[in-house]
């Protein structure tokens, strides 16, 4: 029987899309925890995203697209910048926090290079999805950071660390 189940931005990280396809990560996850990855394909769990995700996908995004990265910047307003709730309602905003400070930061620096920038505005696809069968007919999905199949088959994965040493 075909997969029928057509992956998209919106549900590429879905308890469901975890039970049609195998990926990189949930292999990852069921090497540090069986009962964990079951229960979250499952949906009987749901993880918190870690700093770590978020800071990737927010510099992702950045280059994904302007509504791209505001659309998640949105979805994770909290996350992100530095809230603080006044008696009155109000809501008051003391800037980013540290980590989105300085992802900022290696965005401007990745910005400003010209060898990065002749990448990012190389003719492809942002944030492309692509599903398959390996491992004996397996259904598996991939999302690449950016395609570019008019050099041959180029793909980009954009990496962000804490520290380069």
């Amino acid at each position: 029987m075909e997969n029928e189940t057509k992956l998209t931005r919106d549900n590429y990280y879905t308890p469901e899309a975890d039970r049609a396809f195998l990926s990189c990560s949930q292999y990852e996850s069921f090497m540090e925890c069986e009962a964990a990855a079951l229960a979250k394909i499952q949906g009987r769990y749901t993880p918190e995203p870690t700093k770590a995700f978020l800071v990737g996908n927010y510099f992702h995004t950045a280059f994904e697209g302007k509504e791209a990265h505001e659309e998640f910047v949105q979805e994770h307003f909290k996350e992100i910048y530095k809230v603080r709730e006044l008696k009155s309602g109000e809501v008051k905003i003391s800037g980013k926090k540290a980590d989105f400070e300085q992802a900022d930061e290696m965005i401007a620096a990745a910005l400003a290079d010209p060898a990065i920038m002749k990448l990012v505005e190389a003719p492809g696809e942002n944030e492309k999805i692509m599903t398959g069968k390996l491992f004996g007919n397996y259904p598996w999905r991939i999302r690449l950071d950016k395609y570019i199949p008019d050099r041959p088959r180029m793909i980009i994965d954009w990496k962000t660390v804490a520290n380069i040493r």
